[in-house]
């Protein structure tokens, strides 16, 4: 009987001890409610970091799945969650899913391109290495050579598999994020772009808005491909990132920025 008593004082002892470790958030979970703004639109598949989520409602208008906790507690944001719909939209929100309650609403509707969009004959694809940041930097341009006029510029800390990218353009408002649609073979790309503070250096572009995506993202993927994508920001006019002719500078850097 003494040896039992011991066993099970020392399991008790095991038991107390594991729990002792346990994150205290361990058990906790939110359930993240998608929904698109047409009944027609369905939710047919959804991934985070790449892997794809086993959600309750895949192939309706309504969607759901669980976000556990981990050390840290439960991420409000939405960073690196992809939402493919229906009718060919690739939906990347970005939102405080804390502040929105959980719920994510995605809007459906696709302005098409106009026909006939040219690219800037000016425009060139440009890589170089800057020099006067903290850590060694890749840059990609899309621009008008030795002037400000660009489009789009990338940077990225080689290796990393990581790639920010900003855009051109003028805004007025105090929304934190704008649409941008990007019509690419893989289907309409639509990202929530972060809205940034541009600081004024005698440049004729501002560039305030900024998209930070993996290097395997979609966007990097069919550019690297010599794709020709026409993008609107904000419902503006459509303007066309031809990489028609920059394929391969744009994959030399794709592959610099990529995980090593």
């Amino acid at each position: 009987m003494r040896f039992v008593l011991a066993a099970l004082v020392t399991a008790a002892l095991a038991a107390l001890a594991y729990l002792a470790l346990r994150s205290p958030n361990e058990s906790h979970r939110e359930i993240v409610t998608l929904t698109t703004d047409d009944p027609r639109v369905a939710i047919v598949a959804i991934t985070h970091f790449g892997n794809p989520i086993q959600a309750e409602g895949l192939g309706t208008a309504l969607a759901r799945f669980a976000i556990a906790a981990d050390e840290d507690g439960i991420p409000c944001d939405s960073d690196d969650l992809e939402v493919r719909t229906s009718n060919g939209v690739i939906h990347y929100p970005q939102l405080n899913l804390c502040e929105a309650g959980w719920r994510i609403t995605l809007t459906t509707a696709v302005q098409p391109p106009p026909p006939g969009l040219r690219p800037e004959p000016a425009l060139r694809w440009m890589t170089a290495r800057m020099t006067d940041t903290p850590f060694p930097t890749e840059a990609l341009h899309y621009a008008v050579p030795e002037t400000d006029g660009t489009l789009m510029t990338a940077t990225c800390q080689p290796g990393t598999g990581r790639i920010t990218a900003k855009f051109s353009g003028q805004f007025e408002g105090k929304a934190r994020t704008v649409r941008i649609d990007f019509h690419a073979p893989s289907g309409v790309l639509r990202y929530d772009a972060t809205v940034v503070e541009v600081q004024p250096a005698g440049a004729e572009e501002a560039m305030p808005f900024e998209i930070e995506q993996s290097a395997t993202n979609a966007f990097w993927t069919d550019l690297s491909r010599g794709a020709a994508m026409p993008f609107r920001i904000a419902g503006e006019d459509a303007l066309l990132l031809d990489a028609t002719q920059g394929a391969a500078q744009i994959a030399t850097f794709v592959r610099t920025c990529s995980a090593r």
